[in-house]
């Protein structure tokens, strides 16, 4: 991410980075073992001196140079998880996780994991005048992409208990979803300073598909610079149905 965009590496990461760290080492009660993988020397040389800062747990800190994809898919692969419990923190970097990664991470059915996507930070810099460079078009078609929508059946494919999806912010539209074997579907416009308009007939579409499909479905917001104006009301009233509820609509409105 530090190639495609610098200024949040340089913005935002080293604050991520410690606070997150630091965040795991105070949990109480601690872990058994704390993993921390990281590919920039400068940033392994920081994340030994935390050893030093948490001496009471400094022989359980393993802080290894390796790119994090690699290393998590072995670490998934080939190590017992039958005996093992995990809670895993990708962190800030999640344009870079690879869904084969987050596929790894699901099979194991033993790691909590915890993807934290800066879209705060790239929405900063992504040009008014839509014109993205090819690099960052591909990495952002890449994760947030309606070409991608495959990853619904790498979602189906897990053991989670409640599958969902978080269609949000909405920028684009969804008109093809494949919801069997889906739970639960929230969409929701962008908010905040810069917030891109969505298109009613986007949140139409997925509203119909999930009602047809009996998949319950929630409308977080309309969104915009000013979201508590513009509310949450879908053609005259709120949508707020949760997994397994029983009041689900049987026919599009």
């Amino acid at each position: 991410m530090a190639k495609i965009f610098p200024e949040i590496f340089e913005q935002d990461s080293q604050q991520f980075l410690d606070g997150s760290a630091r965040i795991a080492l105070q949990v109480r009660p601690r872990f058994t073992k704390y993993i921390f993988i990281e590919r920039d020397i400068d940033r392994i040389v920081e994340l030994q001196k935390l050893k030093s800062e948490f001496k009471e747990l400094r022989d359980d800190i393993v802080v290894i140079q390796a790119d994090a994809n690699s290393y998590l898919q072995d670490l998934c692969l080939n190590r017992r998880w039958s005996k093992n419990r995990a809670v895993l923190f990708l962190d800030p970097f999640g344009m870079q996780v690879t869904w084969d990664t987050i596929a790894a991470i699901a099979a194991t059915k033993a790691i909590d994991l915890w993807l934290l996507f800066p879209i705060g930070a790239v929405n900063r810099l992504l040009p008014r005048n839509a014109q993205i460079s090819a690099a960052w078009r591909k990495t952002l078609d890449r994760v947030v992409s309606e070409g991608y929508t495959y990853r619904i059946d790498h979602l189906r494919q897990t053991g989670a208990a409640i599958k969902f999806l978080s269609l949000e912010p909405l920028l684009g539209p969804l008109d093809d979803l494949k919801l069997d074997g889906i739970d639960w579907v929230i969409a929701g416009g962008e908010s905040g300073p810069g917030a891109r308009l969505m298109d009613p007939e986007w949140v139409f579409s997925i509203r119909n598909q999930c009602v047809q499909a009996g998949v319950p479905f929630f409308f977080k917001q309309w969104g915009g610079v000013w979201k508590k104006k513009f509310g949450r009301t879908l053609e005259g009233r709120t949508w707020d149905q949760m997994p397994f509820d029983s009041r689900l609509e049987s026919v599009v409105a």
